[in-house]
């Protein structure tokens, strides 16, 4: 939890200034907020703003307290500000200054609405539905709630005008965690004992001087409004029908009102009356039966290609237990990270990157604590490769971390290309003995974010949960461009003829291929076809949001033959990977299924 604080002047301190402190696992997060140097007899020089450094808690050479003040000092190689007297602690990050203006700003129009409204209403309401009170009352109760609306809206305005409260819970809050870290901490005392604490202050209610706009104009337009949204109800009021009163001594009139039984005649107009409708043709005075339609080009042109397509005689026998893909081909860690949403934007001369970064737990226990790495850089422009390192940003997770659930944080820092690094997370068991129980993965395909649905429905189809081909088609039907290759790919998996065993030999030009075709099915199939595809790089399973990898080479073969219920069997073909542009293939894929579906 991040914690802001003053680096007050003092003997022992260098700094002055606002901070930012935040406890890391790998160590202490400083952000300087305006800080420059300090020394006694010496006017403080150029401000540091928007620094920020992790000092490894090897570091960190002093923590003490001083009374209600922390003094801290780091390594200074790690930064010429490297010993702060800390006091004026709080939490929580107040807007700008622009912000709270423009917020104030919107306080105050609509307090100034509100009154203007909420009068008038109070008080037509109040004289339509009193009988005694009349226009007085209804002015009287209008003004109330215009008073109401107005304290209401300086009190906020109050409160927004304030840029912080200070708070002792802040800092022991700080203290208490820090201490978790340097072990040593403790209050110096230097053999003098420490000067009282003073007891806090008592709350006092805002003046009615502190509930008034800041300046005169505001107060002579608010007070001008509620007078004239006076003035304006009762001038309506008065131009209002008087009510007609009965005079007690006459005796009451008695309507005859129809009975219910016998209700009043209504006159009526005759109605005009309808045209005949023409009677509708049989079907066998229409039109001539429309042909059956026939197939369109493009599918005529599918046929055909198909048609002439190497055809491949199955042989051998072979199970496919899991289907084979790219989204799980070097297998699934314990803890997986997501890419949710990536922007790039502009930012005073150089490129500046937010990254949305969640992480599931895809184990079947609890992970007492998450910290990650997320590194930023500047990358040129190609053809070079060279990356030029920017800002860290700790990601850290107290936890625990429960199966199948997922978190996410919101980063961002100067570059255009960034990598996620923490400890190494362990797989899981190949045949998913160790994995979250799918009844909480489940859970995961209802998560507000797209990309941790898609991730959900992975982590199914790896299962072999029947679920995932019902997540998949449910998020493909609001599809969203970058997550078609994603879903394809998925959908793949859940095929009846599954693919899997794939295997490519090494080299290079003509590359020889070998995969399982296997029938998962209860009925025998046959009309099937292979497809083929080499890639310019893998499919990560991990950035949903990122462009997929491009198709460098692809052939389809016709599988001869037919497979029966549970069996499978190898096909053996050699993919052309030759393209204009020369690019070496890093990936292949295979699919299998019906020759309709294939193409």
């Amino acid at each position: 939890m991040r914690t802001r604080a003053i680096a007050i002047p003092s003997e022992r301190s260098n700094a002055i200034g606002s901070v930012e402190l935040e406890c890391t696992p790998l160590g202490l997060l400083i952000v300087y907020h305006g800080v420059g140097a300090f020394q006694a007899g010496y006017a403080p020089g150029a401000l540091t703003t928007g620094t920020q450094i992790v000092a490894p808690w090897s570091s960190v050479r002093e923590a003490a307290l001083e009374g209600n003040r922390v003094f801290l000092a780091v390594d200074e190689a790690l930064t010429p500000h490297h010993r702060l007297l800390l006091t004026g602690f709080s939490q929580g990050d107040p807007p700008p200054l622009a912000e709270r203006r423009r917020q104030r700003l919107i306080i105050r129009l609509g307090t100034a609405a509100g009154m203007l409204v909420g009068g008038l209403l109070v008080a037509v309401t109040v004289a339509r539905v009193s009988s005694d009170g009349g226009a007085s009352m209804g002015v009287l109760l209008g003004c109330f709630a215009a008073a109401l609306v107005f304290f209401a809206g300086m009190v906020a305005d109050h409160r927004l005008g304030r840029p912080g409260l200070e708070s002792e819970g802040a800092r022991l809050a700080f203290v208490t965690e820090l201490s978790a870290y340097v072990p040593s901490l403790a209050p110096a005392t230097d053999g003098a004992a420490l000067p009282p604490q003073p007891p806090p202050a008592p709350v006092e209610l805002p003046s009615f001087q502190l509930l008034l706009p800041r300046t005169t104009t505001a107060v002579v337009i608010t007070m001008s409004a509620a007078l004239v949204a006076a003035m304006l109800t009762a001038n309506w009021l008065s131009r209002a029908p008087v009510r007609a009163e009965r005079d007690p001594y006459e005796p009451p009139r008695i309507e005859s009102r129809p009975s219910r039984a016998e209700p009043r005649a209504v006159e009526t107009a005759p109605l005009p009356a309808a045209p005949a409708a023409a009677p509708l043709p049989s079907p066998s005075a229409t039109a001539p039966a429309t042909p059956a339609p026939e197939p369109s080009p493009s599918v005529a042109a599918r046929a055909a290609a198909l048609s002439t397509a190497d055809s491949v005689v199955l042989s051998g026998g072979c199970t496919c237990k899991r289907a084979d893909s790219l989204l799980w081909q070097d297998g699934l860690p314990r803890l997986s990270t997501v890419l949710i949403e990536r922007h790039t934007k502009a930012h005073n001369n150089h490129p500046h990157l937010e990254l949305e970064i969640g992480v599931v737990n895809n184990w079947n226990e609890s992970l007492p604590e998450v910290s990650l790495l997320v590194r930023f850089f500047e990358r040129d422009p190609p053809p070079s490769s060279k990356r030029t390192p920017t800002f860290d940003r700790p990601l850290y997770f107290e936890g625990p971390l429960a199966p199948g659930q997922a978190i996410k944080w919101h980063v961002e820092a100067r570059g255009n290309d960034f990598e996620v690094t923490g400890a190494a997370s362990p797989m899981l068991d190949p045949a998913g003995a160790d994995a979250a129980p799918t009844t909480v993965v489940g859970d995961l395909l209802k998560a507000i974010h797209r990309p941790i649905r898609l991730h959900g429905a992975m982590l199914l189809a790896y299962l072999g949960d029947p679920r995932a081909k019902e997540g998949a088609l449910g998020l493909r039907e609001a599809l969203r461009e970058e997550e078609a290759p994603y879903i394809d790919r998925l959908l793949w998996t859940q095929s009846e003829v599954r693919t899997c065993q794939v295997t490519v030999a090494p080299g290079s030009g003509t590359r020889s291929v070998r995969a399982c075709v296997f029938n998962s099915s209860a009925e025998p199939r046959e009309h099937l076809a292979l497809k083929v595809r080499a890639l310019d790089k893998s499919f990560r399973y991990d950035t949903p949001v990122e462009p997929p990898p491009l198709v460098v080479a692809e052939h389809v073969w016709k599988l001869a033959g037919q497979l029966g219920p549970g069996q499978g069997a190898l096909a053996s073909v050699l993919l052309a990977t030759e393209n204009p542009d020369g690019i070496a293939p890093q990936a292949f894929e295979a699919y299998a299924d019906r020759e309709d579906l294939v193409f």
